[in-house]
């Protein structure tokens, strides 16, 4: 169940709250009137009638005027009304009191310390952006997801060919995706096909590392999540419509492409630069396999 704005069960305590701000207030204007006496009144009497006020006796009864009420008894004591108090305290409480967020960054900028799982806010079944202004109102609540996404995840589908150039009828995919702690991921994918003798190709792509890098060992790219190597920036983002949660990871890396098509090259080449992926966070959970970091 959602948490209330406003709950009668909080009155008491609010009301604890409040006198204990008066009272300290009422302390800190005695101490500070014994002081301001001291320091304006008595200390010009002690170093005799033809002395001047010090610098800071001077500052006290220019900064700290003489209340209307000590005319009367001709600065002899500083006085104050229960009026001042209630001023005071009132002051006191909006300089310690920190403003609720507003925003949905400003929110998750709370939860940041955390950086085992990645903290999502949804309002019914969207989540949603760091943009938007919090809900709010009676019949409104919103629910935190946290997910660890930290560690291996790796997707296959189709049927592995037993050689890497496999001439038999074969559709082939392999993703892995890696995510560590310090917000560096790497992402590898692999697809091999061939529909006949005359049509084949792959298709190959990674964003964070480089065929050289993974050369040695192409499953676990590298022993990157155990190492300090640089890969490629990665976040959470909300994507699409409707707005859904998605892992993104975008960087240096690496593509080619070989298609035969009834014997005719289609496309064919390589290249570096800068490549991305992205994918729903519903889909990462459902369709790919995880490891987590241990």
């Amino acid at each position: 169940m959602a948490r209330r704005f406003c709950s009668p069960w909080m009155l008491p305590v609010a009301l604890v709250q409040a006198f204990f701000m008066i009272t300290l207030s009422g302390i800190w204007l005695f101490g500070f009137g014994l002081f301001w006496t001291f320091m304006v009144v008595e200390l010009p009497k002690d170093l005799g009638p033809y002395s001047q006020m010090s610098s800071l006796s001077m500052f006290l009864h220019g900064a700290f005027p003489v209340p209307l009420e000590m005319r009367d008894t001709n600065d002899v004591k500083y006085e104050f009304k229960f009026d001042h108090v209630l001023i005071l305290a009132n002051v006191m409480v909006l300089m310690m009191m920190g403003w609720a967020p507003t925003r949905v960054a400003d929110l998750r900028k709370e939860l940041e310390e955390d950086q085992n799982h990645i903290n999502i806010l949804l309002s019914g079944d969207r989540a949603l952006t760091n943009e938007e202004q919090l809900p709010c109102g009676t019949e409104v609540s919103v629910q935190l997801l946290r997910q660890s996404v930290l560690g291996r995840w790796v997707r296959r589908t189709g049927v592995q060919p037993k050689e890497p150039k496999d001439s038999e009828v074969h559709d082939y995919k392999e993703e892995i995706l890696l995510l560590r702690k310090d917000g560096q991921g790497r992402f590898s994918m692999k697809h091999t096909w061939v529909t006949n003798a005359d049509s084949y190709g792959s298709d190959q792509r990674m964003v964070g590392c480089s065929p050289e890098t993974i050369k040695k060992d192409s499953e676990g790219l590298g022993g990157f999540l155990e190492s300090s190597e640089e890969g490629a920036p990665w976040e959470w983002q909300v994507l699409g419509e409707p707005a859904e949660p998605s892992i993104c990871i975008k960087g240096a890396g690496w593509r080619a492409t070989g298609i035969i098509e009834d014997d005719d090259i289609v496309a064919h080449g390589s290249h570096r630069g800068i490549e991305s992926f992205d994918v729903p966070l519903q889909e990462l959970l459902k369709t790919w396999d995880f490891v987590p970091v241990t």
